[in-house]
């Protein structure tokens, strides 16, 4: 039946321009937006502050890294290894590494650092956390972190020497040092990784850590997260003893841990700025309610059923529930693009590994905001509604 939803539309429009309901219900619209707003705009923050970290702990360590449990070297063709690897049918990078602790030196300044190998054929994994891979023209090659670089006032071109640190108790004639040419820095905004990590290439890895034929472990990349468990299960099926599997998130999982206890209390918070949104649209409604109770009355006499003004009034809360969720939804996007554009709200990188506020959004992120707002509206329609619904006509004209 059309009338029961244009009475709704109307009730909320209000021709009357001083009406107090006309204003609350504006202000329920803007109080419900804000809160809305306020709650998305918090989870896009969180994933995109945990999605950022992640992707740049992955960019380094891999999703998924396959070692021997006693950190013992492993061969570089590994037929249980292979195999296993050949049944996976997913979209999946592997590459094989070398990790060893070396010495690098310039002139007569010396620092500790954590060399990781991979070939130059798949650099292209380093795109998280190197802007610009640099071409490479020598097997000598070197990619230093930039703080690393700045500490050693090393610059690109650069020559410098790798000592392996288990060859420094060795007399100086006997240590394993290579020369290597800088090609490249990268900043990754994670200091540790920055002063302390360094890439070279496979071959020229296993020459100075005299690890022929030799890797530290294979690791695996993907761009889809979401097959990780089903990897994880598959490799731990086929690899028993000595093989160890870690995730990246069971290496970082104090960090991981950390940031999922952040999560609850910080969305319990700002869920609390959309409360204040549900008590606006009781207020607007009940108002309503108290100005329209001689139209109430008229309409019950009749004939309208208790039934359609209950649908009435919960169909005011229902539309106030869209145009404050819309016009959140709205209003977080123009946040997030300013943020994109501007770079408006910038944070300290050695705190939080980032120098500005990471915004990321997902479609079911706006599903489940629409639902929460419309169900909060419609759930703080339901007093109002009853009260309507109870009204008598002769008590609505005694009152008038």
């Amino acid at each position: 039946m059309r009338l029961v939803p244009d009475i709704a539309f109307r009730l909320i429009r209000s021709p009357h321009k001083r009406s107090f309901s006309s204003l609350a219900s504006i202000l329920a619209v803007v109080g419900l937006a804000l809160g809305i707003a306020a709650l998305i705009l918090t989870f896009s923050i969180l994933q995109g502050f945990e999605k950022t970290l992640s992707d740049k702990i992955a960019g380094f360590d891999g999703h998924i890294r396959i070692e021997h449990f006693l950190n013992s070297p492993l061969n570089e063709h590994d037929d249980m290894v292979d195999s296993v690897l050949a049944d996976i049918n997913l979209p999946i990078t592997i590459v094989s590494y070398i990790q060893k602790s070396a010495l690098i030196r310039k002139g007569r300044l010396a620092e500790g650092l954590l060399v990781e190998a991979i070939s130059v054929d798949q650099l292209h994994i380093l795109e998280p956390i190197i802007s610009n891979i640099p071409e490479i023209t020598t097997d000598a090659w070197i990619i230093l972190g930039d703080r690393l670089a700045q500490s050693m006032d090393i610059e690109l071109d650069d020559k410098i020497a790798l000592i392996d640190i288990e060859s420094m108790g060795k007399p100086v004639g006997q240590r394993q040092l290579l020369t290597f040419t800088v090609v490249g820095l990268f900043h990754s905004g994670l200091f540790e990784y920055d002063k302390t990590v360094a890439y070279i290439g496979l071959g020229r890895a296993q020459e100075l850590f005299g690890m022929t034929e030799k890797i530290s472990g294979t690791k695996i990349i993907t761009d889809s997260i979401d097959i990780i468990p089903e990897l994880v299960a598959h490799l731990e099926d086929g690899l028993s003893y000595p093989y160890y599997v870690m995730t990246w998130e069971e290496k970082h999982h104090i960090l991981f841990q950390w940031m999922a206890t952040q999560k609850l209390p910080i969305l319990i918070f700002f869920g609390l700025i959309t409360l204040v949104g549900v008590v606006n649209i009781l207020a607007a409604l009940s108002m309503i309610v108290i100005e329209k109770v001689r139209a109430i009355g008229i309409l019950k006499s009749m004939g309208m059923t208790n039934r359609s003004i209950m649908t009435i009034f919960t169909l005011d809360g229902i539309i106030i529930g869209m145009l404050g969720t819309i016009l959140g939804i709205v209003f977080s996007l123009l946040v997030a693009w300013a943020q994109g554009q501007w770079n408006i709200l910038t944070i300290p990188e050695d705190v939080y590994f980032m120098d500005r506020v990471p915004f990321y959004f997902t479609p079911m992120l706006f599903v489940w905001h629409m639902i929460i707002g419309i169900s909060i509206s419609m759930i703080a329609s339901i007093a109002p509604a009853f009260k309507a619904a109870s009204i008598e006509p002769a008590t609505a004209v005694r009152y008038e």
